[in-house]
């Protein structure tokens, strides 16, 4: 009988002191003070007069609106880290993407100063070509197919620059444009130094002025 009654008073004082636990725990969330309402975020025009807000303001309610402040930053540095951290795949293509095409304007860069060095090295005088009255028939003959080359170039170079464009090449278009350009100078040139025992490219082929 003595041992029934121990375990039931050692039970019952078991409830009680797990009784007691939870009601101190009950009150300590009760006790727990809710976030204190510190009104309304600042607007851009509050933050543009903080000293209109400090001459009407007491210092307690610079306080509180200190804490809004502070809040307010702390929500807008959260949302730049989530916009940051949802498009940070973007932000590194595009950082990729500046990258590739600052290369590529070096690129295009060195590319245009090396044509027009070479521009600028064969801007010379055109020498107009004479025949000595020692030249053969081979050698007509000769200047008759150095012309017909040029001349095959210059009729090509159309298709070639359409090609190059629809490639998305526009450096080499350019390229293909400045020589046939110079071509047909050099050949105008020929014509127009040409006497009557030369071979006058613009008579011998009127494709040059189209």
């Amino acid at each position: 009988m003595s041992w029934l009654s121990r375990n039931l008073f050692s039970r019952k004082r078991t409830n009680t002191s797990t009784t007691e636990d939870e009601s101190k725990f009950t009150v300590l969330e009760d006790t727990v003070e809710p976030e204190e309402d510190l009104g309304p975020e600042p607007t851009d025009e509050e933050i543009d007069n903080i000293d209109a807000l400090f001459a009407r303001l007491s210092v307690s309610d610079v306080r509180r609106y200190e804490m809004r402040l502070q809040r307010h930053v702390e929500r807008m540095r959260r949302q730049m880290r989530r916009v940051a951290g949802a498009h940070y795949p973007e932000l590194i293509d595009a950082a990729d993407s500046v990258a590739s095409m600052r290369t590529a304007a070096a690129n295009v860069s060195s590319h245009l100063s090396q044509l027009t060095t070479m521009l600028h090295s064969s801007s010379g005088p055109v020498s107009p070509i004479t025949r000595t009255d020692t030249s053969t028939s081979s050698t007509s003959s000769t200047h008759v197919y150095a012309v017909a080359a040029q001349v095959k170039v210059l009729v090509d170079t159309p298709e070639q620059i359409w090609k190059a464009l629809g490639q998305q090449r526009s450096l080499h278009a350019a390229l293909l444009f400045l020589i046939a350009q110079e071509i047909h100078d050099r050949l105008h040139a020929q014509s127009q130094a040409a006497d009557s025992s030369d071979v006058d490219p613009i008579l011998a082929f009127p494709v040059i002025e189209r």
